[in-house]
């Protein structure tokens, strides 16, 4: 959501990298860029494998969703 408020969101199970784009150009006012930084680094937890492991399950262990 914060993402698309200054641009479109790209097509990504990872939005962390399209922050850091907005953090570079500076785009984000100071107090909305430092609590970005924060969470940043828990985003790059969350990526396509979780989005497998939540929908598809883990195959090798049969393990559900």
């Amino acid at each position: 959501m914060i993402i698309a408020l200054f641009e479109p969101v790209e097509k990504s199970h990872n939005p962390s990298h399209q922050l850091k784009k907005l953090v570079e150009q500076k785009r984000l006012g100071d107090a909305l860029q430092s609590q970005i930084l924060e969470i940043i680094p828990i985003l790059e937890h969350f990526g396509i494998e979780e989005h497998f492991m939540t929908d598809y399950g883990d195959e090798s262990t049969r393990t559900d969703p």
